[in-house]
């Protein structure tokens, strides 16, 4: 099966062979485990092994005692995976082999993804740092760093972007693409949502959507109506907008609908407007991860008559 797997790195599989390795994928943890090990040694591109002993004894240990110490692993593939070790991940969110399911990636793409009520920070190849809001998920191939620096997303993510010059960051989602050097930014596409947008902190960026060609400066925020294929620019605190990466949600002046929609991928809820009216009724506030649905539901409709009830998770708006 190690053959396959290498096979498949390089490759070299036919849709069949793929579907013999989903099927040894989905037979146990161990098996997924060895994937994974296999992929971060292909993506690393080689490893150090002139590092010191005694951390790469450390490390090794580490795994050793995450695997069982497997004896299913041949001794060859444990000496190669003994200087792998220091390139696996545990940063609360996932990259594994669901990207073999994936009909819209090519091979060779690193898949994160956060679950609904989680979100995550990483660091890509290049020394970019991103954050992940829940319910998104970033995807990038190998070639990422040597030709190029494309990232694709679904979802919500603040960039913090390391300068090169001589590569382009280019982030994309289904509607429009962003181009950047060294930048901070925000970027929100949902596809329940009729609006995605691109926020800028520092720096700039360039953004094609459609036929708009536009460049944003810092402060600014572009808006692009995906439906309407029309956009906006307008001033707003990035900053305080990104505020969910440290913790908090704050909103101002959003429509009960859309709130809605960003309460339901944080909290695992689902709203059931029976009152259609409110939700044209905009709201504003500030709550943090520690706060509950609960809470919230009784802070955003303190001042007004709105009746509400939540049952099995579920919140009905009457």
């Amino acid at each position: 099966m190690e053959e396959l797997i290498i096979e498949y790195l390089t490759g070299e599989t036919d849709a069949a062979t793929k579907e013999k390795l989903l099927s040894y994928l989905e037979q146990s943890e161990a098996n997924r485990r060895l994937f994974r090990a296999y992929k971060d040694l292909y993506d690393a591109g080689g490893m150090a092994i002139d590092a010191a002993e005694s951390r790469t004894d450390e490390q090794w240990r580490r795994f050793e005692a995450s695997s069982g110490n497997d004896s299913s692993i041949p001794r060859l593939v444990k000496t190669m995976l003994r200087y792998a070790a220091v390139f696996l991940l545990g940063i609360g969110c996932f990259a594994v082999y669901s990207h073999l399911k994936k009909s819209d990636l090519p091979a060779h793409t690193t898949l994160i993804e956060t679950a609904t009520g989680d979100h995550t920070q990483l660091t890509l190849p290049d020394g970019t740092k991103v954050w992940m809001n829940a319910c998104s998920s970033l995807s990038y191939d190998n070639n990422f760093g040597r030709k190029d620096r494309s990232v694709t997303l679904k979802g919500e993510a603040y960039f913090e972007v390391a300068h090169d010059k001589s590569k382009p960051f280019t982030a994309r989602t289904k509607h429009l693409t962003c181009h950047v050097t060294g930048t901070s930014f925000n970027m929100y596409s949902f596809e329940d949502e009729a609006n995605t947008s691109v926020a800028l902190l520092e720096g700039s960026v360039n953004i094609k959507a459609g036929a708009v060609n536009c460049e944003i400066a810092p402060g600014e925020m572009f808006v692009y109506d995906k439906d309407e294929k029309t956009h906006t620019v307008n001033r707003t605190d990035v900053d305080l907008m990104s505020a969910w990466r440290r913790g908090e949600f704050v909103f101002d002046n959003m429509p009960f609908v859309e709130l809605a929609k960003r309460l339901e991928r944080i909290f695992a809820v689902r709203f059931v407007f029976e009152n259609e009216e409110i939700k044209k009724v905009a709201f504003g506030g500030t709550f943090r991860s520690h706060d509950t649905i609960e809470t919230i539901m009784r802070v955003i409709t303190a001042g007004y008559q709105l009746d509400y009830q939540i049952k099995e998770r579920i919140i009905t708006i009457k």
